[in-house]
């Protein structure tokens, strides 16, 4: 059976962005991406469902994210899924959560009266 795990998103950022640095020396950002949708309930109601989901955007790119995302940017990101596992310390429940590992971040919206610059990272990727 193969496997394939790719994931595409496009969304506001809902935090703005954490720049750390690995062990190795090389950066990291951190941020999260708000989507919604919209459908109707049983009983006929129009509702809004929010998801929330964690990027991580390693190196290069990583810099440029953290330099020029802010809360309420609109982004596209490509990249795949990753799934942590581990046991709560104080209840001794299970946990787990997915968190997107970026490898294409495109600045969706153009530029704003910030004076952002608009970057699409695919030239950014080779050098990531």
């Amino acid at each position: 059976m193969a496997n394939f795990n790719s994931v595409v998103v496009v969304g506001r950022v809902d935090r703005d962005p954490e720049l750390r640095y690995a062990p190795n020396g090389a950066p990291v950002c951190s941020f999260s991406v708000a989507t919604s949708r919209r459908i109707t309930n049983e009983a006929g109601e129009k509702v809004e469902h929010l998801t929330i989901l964690d990027v991580e955007v390693w190196r290069r790119m990583a810099e440029i994210c953290a330099q020029f995302f802010k809360k309420g940017r609109e982004v596209l990101v490509m990249g795949t899924l990753r799934q942590s596992r581990w046991v709560d310390p104080q209840t001794k429940e299970p946990r787990s959560k997915i968190t997107v590992i970026a490898r294409q971040v495109q600045f969706l919206g153009g530029c704003r009266a910030s004076g952002d610059l608009p970057v699409d990272e695919e030239s950014e990727e080779a050098e990531a």
